[in-house]
């Protein structure tokens, strides 16, 4: 006699959710998304960063596609960083550390983002910012000048 299999269907649209969810949350914790007090800690950072770092609020403002001025109200009234815009300034952030720490020097870094290079098509690196692809742009330039490839 034949074998009986038994087979339970999962549908794959429910598996899929799930993993694209369970990835979505450990971003999420990652950037202090989920926890409303931890997004405020994470816009503490952000204003210091914006103070003291080598990009403008303009700057800042282009990275995040938002407009200056909701920006600058952003930060005044301590309204929380939703989830996109808190990845991407954990993101713009880790370029501005690997800069400052290839460059060895804040200034000279600052001076590096602010000219027009070739191998970037003629852009100035903090114009890139604005996308993940130009963030990963910007970042593999950073290897090659720390390799002494450039």
């Amino acid at each position: 006699m034949g074998k009986t299999t038994t087979t339970t269907k999962v549908s794959k649209s429910k598996v899929g959710e799930a993993a694209l969810s369970d990835a979505e949350n450990r971003l999420r914790r990652a950037a202090g998304a989920l926890d409303p007090r931890a997004s405020r800690v994470g816009l503490v950072r952000f204003r210091s960063w914006v103070r003291k770092g080598p990009l403008s609020l303009l700057d800042w403002s282009h990275a995040l596609h938002m407009d200056q001025r909701t920006l600058s109200n952003r930060l005044s009234t301590g309204r929380a960083l939703g989830p996109l815009e808190a990845d991407r300034v954990a993101l713009v952030h880790q370029v501005m550390e690997r800069g400052t720490e290839v460059f060895g020097d804040a200034a000279l870094f600052e001076k590096w983002l602010g000219r027009a290079h070739p191998v970037l098509g003629g852009h100035p690196p903090k114009d890139l910012l604005n996308s993940t692809a130009g963030i990963a742009e910007v970042m593999m330039e950073l290897g090659r000048i720390e390799h002494g490839i450039f």
